[in-house]
C-alpha cells in the first residue's frame, strides 16, 4: 500500500512540476488547445449552444471540465468562468492521470492475478501501472488541454468494469468515452466483443497445441516466411497511403518520422518488413494465454480505429498500445525498471525539445515548438 501511495504522490507531484515549467514557456494555448480552451470557456459561462465547427470532437472534454472546475468555484465562491483559465483547465489532465493510474493498477491485478510471483505480485503490478501512466505519447498530453487523458481514462474505466462483469457501468463508461472521441466506440466494441469471445472459445474447443504446431511451423519453414514476406512487401507498395497533412507541418515528430525515414529511399519503408514480421510472431507469442478469439477480436479493432484515420498520428495508438500491453505476459521486476527508465528518458527530451528548442517560422512570429 506504501508503495501505491508513493507512486500516486509522486505521480501528482512530477506532474505538477513539469505543468509549471511547460505552462511558464507557453502559455497561451497552444495548437489544438486554440480550438479546445475557448470551447472549454464558452461551456464554463453556460453557454453550451455555442460551438466551434474546427472541434471535430464531441464535448467530452469540455463536459468534464465544467463537472470538476465547478465544485472548485462553489468553494471559492466565484463564478466559473473566472477560474477556467488555461491553467486550470490543463490542469485537469492531471486528474485523469493519476486517475489512469490507478486504473491500470486494477487491471494489471486483474489481468495478471493468476501469475505465479505471489511475493512481490503487489509491487510488480505498482510498478507496471507506474511504467504504464509514465508511457511517453500519453504523458505529454497531461500538460496540455487535450483529449488523451479523459480519452484513456473512460476507456480503461470501461475495460475494467467489462472485466468485473459490471456491464451497466461499462456501458455508461463507454458513452463517456465517446464523448471524448468518437473512435472510442471500437473499443466498445471490443468489450462487447469480450464477453462472447470465451463462450465461444469453450464451445469451438480449439486445440491448442496444434495451433501453436502450426504457428511453429509457419515461422520455421523458409518458403512459408518468404511468402508472408512478398505478402507484406505488396501491401506496402499498394496501400501506403501519405496524408496531406503528414508533411505540412513540421512541429509533430511523425513529420520527421516519415521524412527522414519513409521517404529517405525508395526501399526504405521495405526494410521494415522484417521487424513488422517480427513484431506480429512476438504478439503472437506474448498473448497466449488469451486465446484465438482474443487475438482476431484485438486485431480487427485495432485495424478499425487506425486505417479509416489515413492520418500516421502517435496519438492514436494509446488505447491499442495499453490493450495490447495489459493483456501480454507481465514483465519480471527488472525489466520493468529497464522499461521505466527508457520512458523516462524520452519523456525528458520530450519535455527539453518542447521548452528549450522552440523555432520560428518565416511568416509568423509566434514560437513553434516540437511535439507528439
Amino acid at each position: 500500500m506504501l508503495a501505491f501511495l508513493g507512486a500516486v504522490v509522486f505521480v501528482l507531484v512530477s506532474s505538477v512540476i513539469v505543468l509549471n515549467l511547460m505552462s511558464n514557456v507557453q502559455h497561451e494555448p497552444y495548437m489544438d488547445e486554440i480550438f479546445h480552451i475557448p470551447q472549454a470557456q464558452q461551456y464554463c459561462a453556460y453557454n453550451f449552444s455555442s460551438w466551434d465547427p474546427m472541434i471535430t470532437t464531441l464535448p467530452g472534454l469540455y463536459i468534464s471540465a465544467v463537472a470538476l472546475l465547478q465544485p472548485i468555484a462553489s468553494l471559492r465562491n466565484v463564478a466559473l468562468h473566472e477560474i477556467c483559465t488555461n491553467f486550470n483547465l490543463r490542469i485537469i489532465n492531471l486528474v485523469f492521470s493519476s486517475g489512469n493510474f490507478i486504473l491500470l493498477f486494477l487491471l494489471s491485478k486483474k489481468l495478471h492475478k493468476n501469475t505465479k510471483v505471489p511475493k512481490h505480485s503487489w509491487d510488480c503490478d505498482v510498478l507496471n501501472a507506474f511504467v504504464l501512466v509514465m508511457f511517453p505519447i500519453l504523458h505529454f498530453f497531461t500538460w496540455l488541454f487535450y483529449t488523451d487523458q479523459g480519452s484513456t481514462f473512460c476507456t480503461l474505466f470501461m475495460y475494467l468494469c467489462c472485466l468485473h462483469g459490471q456491464h451497466s457501468i461499462a456501458s455508461l463508461a463507454g458513452i463517456a468515452a465517446v464523448l471524448f472521441r468518437q473512435t472510442n466506440v471500437i473499443w466498445v466494441v471490443f468489450c462487447l466483443g469480450l464477453t462472447k469471445a470465451q463462450v465461444l472459445e469453450d464451445q469451438l474447443r480449439l486445440d491448442k497445441k496444434k495451433v501453436k504446431n502450426f504457428v511453429i511451423f509457419i515461422v520455421m519453414n523458409p518458403i512459408k516466411v518468404l511468402t508472408f514476406t512478398a505478402a507484406a512487401w505488396y501491401l506496402i507498395r499498394s496501400f501506403t497511403y501519405e496524408h496531406v497533412y503528414l508533411l505540412s507541418d513540421n512541429r509533430h515528430y511523425t513529420f520527421y518520422f516519415w521524412s527522414k525515414i519513409y521517404k529517405r529511399h525508395e526501399f526504405a519503408r521495405y526494410a521494415l518488413i522484417p521487424v513488422y514480421l517480427y513484431s506480429l510472431y512476438q504478439f503472437y507469442c506474448l498473448t497466449h494465454a488469451r486465446g484465438l478469439l482474443w487475438r482476431i477480436c484485438f486485431a480487427i479493432c485495432v485495424l478499425a480505429s487506425l486505417v479509416p484515420h489515413s492520418l500516421l498520428e502517435f496519438r492514436y495508438f494509446i488505447i491499442p498500445f495499453y490493450i495490447l500491453r495489459l493483456n501480454m505476459q507481465r514483465p519480471c521486476m527488472k525489466l520493468l525498471v529497464v522499461e521505466l527508465l527508457f520512458y523516462v528518458c524520452i519523456n525528458a527530451a520530450a519535455i527539453f525539445m518542447f521548452t528549450q528548442r522552440p523555432f520560428h517560422w518565416p511568416d509568423s512570429s509566434s514560437a513553434q515548438r516540437f511535439m507528439w
